[in-house]
């Protein structure tokens, strides 16, 4: 807080042994807060991608004119630290691209260009941008953050399964694609990694992946049919995988499928939210051997 007690900062973190403490600024906090006040839905945008605010004499090393420099007021200019592959910015804007202006406005922070995003979700959005000393144009759609962040797990055959995050997708350099697991303990045993097929049918997203189409659909079905488990036992199934420890690597395992592990409890798909539209419309396809426990949130 400062000297008239308004509040200015929020502590994110420090060092015990030193005098060394890291603030956020309020500036979102404040929005989501009169946001709230006003009764309207919180939204966030993305263009799957981070950028970073470089100085002056940053900018100027990496050979940005200083005609370019001074027409941003000198504040810095916003630069492609990292683009998702497959996402939206991919093919439009390319790592080391300068961002000169979004909608005709001019990029003097993060903050900005952030909230700008939060008010464009399911937009396109016309990005000028600097690339090795040329200038161009791009035309990206603004992604609903929420609604690419995984908010439905599936438990199953002793393993958990969702979507791929935002985060790991940044992390790994993958797109966003594919159905993780984080540590395979059950019938996975040995997988960390994101599963894009089984028995050779690819699967895309968490929908294919316990649709009744694929394979793990058929088996998820089976642990409802005791005849079935017997025939299933000690049979085998391709998982082909991307590891996280080798993201650029796809690795295949034989996983056996094991009648201890097939009669545990049924299937469940947790929902974190009040309504699953993609589940409603399967629902006939779905909830005949998969159970749906949905939880509240508060957006």
């Amino acid at each position: 807080m400062d000297e008239y007690g308004h509040a200015i900062g929020m502590m994110a973190g420090g060092m015990v042994h030193a005098s060394m403490n890291f603030y956020l600024d309020l500036t979102l906090p404040l929005r989501v807060f009169k946001t709230l006040q006003s009764g309207e839905r919180i939204t966030r945008g993305t263009i799957q991608g981070t950028w970073t605010l470089e100085d002056p004499a940053t900018c100027a090393a990496r050979g940005i004119s200083r005609e370019t420099i001074d027409k941003s007021g000198n504040t810095g200019l916003l630069i492609a630290y990292q683009i998702v592959s497959k996402g939206p910015s991919d093919g439009q804007i390319q790592e080391g691209d300068v961002l000169l202006e979004v909608e005709g406005e001019k990029m003097g922070s993060l903050v900005q260009f952030e909230h700008l995003l939060d008010h464009r979700v399911g937009k396109k959005i016309t990005i000028r941008r600097l690339r090795h000393g040329h200038e161009g144009q791009a035309v990206v759609l603004v992604q609903d953050l929420f609604g690419i962040t995984p908010f439905r797990l599936l438990q199953f055959a002793g393993d958990v399964f969702h979507d791929v995050r935002l985060q790991f997708a940044l992390m790994w350099n993958l797109p966003i694609n594919g159905v993780y697991l984080p540590v395979g303990m059950g019938c996975f045993e040995g997988i960390q990694g994101v599963i894009h097929s089984v028995d050779h049918q690819p699967t895309p997203d968490f929908m294919a992946f316990i649709d009744r189409r694929y394979i793990v659909g058929d088996r998820l079905r089976a642990e409802k049919k005791e005849e079935t488990l017997t025939y299933l036992d000690g049979k085998k199934f391709v998982v082909s995988y991307k590891p996280v420890s080798a993201t650029q690597m796809s690795q295949k395992i034989v996983v056996p499928w094991i009648t201890q592990v097939a009669r545990t409890p049924s299937p469940e798909v947790m929902c974190a939210k009040q309504s699953d539209e993609s589940f409603d419309a399967q629902e006939k396809n779905i909830a005949t051997f998969v159970r749906v426990k949905t939880y509240p949130t508060a957006y």
